[in-house]
């Protein structure tokens, strides 16, 4: 079961005074929520503009998985048949904007395998949201 979000604490990553943590963690899209795991490495990114049916479901997948979306790209790079579905819906939402979890050189086709991945699982949301980043 997740972790309940009423425990957590919320740090502002802007203020009109100053916008410290956002630049620290390279946030370019306010507001941005950023999950760590107990490790300290970076889980997932979710940002304002994703859909608000998806955002309660994809922040529950992080916080059960604590799996980190850099890893769920190397694995993809591998063999996007290993990830399971959470993973997908994971990869689909996370903040692309921010260009964190991806090697450079990552070539924008990985999110229309992906895509192709999900189609095939016959998940049509996570579908067109992977191809939307391709």
């Amino acid at each position: 079961m997740a972790a309940s979000t009423r425990h957590l604490p919320w740090p502002r990553l802007k203020t009109s005074h100053c916008s410290c943590i956002g630049v620290l963690f390279g946030a370019k899209v306010y507001p941005t929520m950023i999950i760590f795991n107990p490790a300290g490495e970076e889980v997932t990114r979710l940002h304002a503009g994703m859909e608000l049916s998806a955002y309660n479901s994809v922040l529950e997948l992080s916080l059960d998985s604590m799996r980190p979306t850099r890893a769920l790209v190397d694995a993809a790079l591998q063999d996007p048949d290993s990830l399971t579905d959470a993973e997908l819906q994971q990869l689909a939402y996370y903040s692309w904007y921010e260009g964190q979890a991806l090697p450079e050189g990552t070539s924008p086709e990985l999110f229309n395998i992906l895509s192709a991945v999900a189609a095939d699982r016959r998940d049509r949301k996570v579908r067109d949201t992977l191809l939307l980043h391709g």
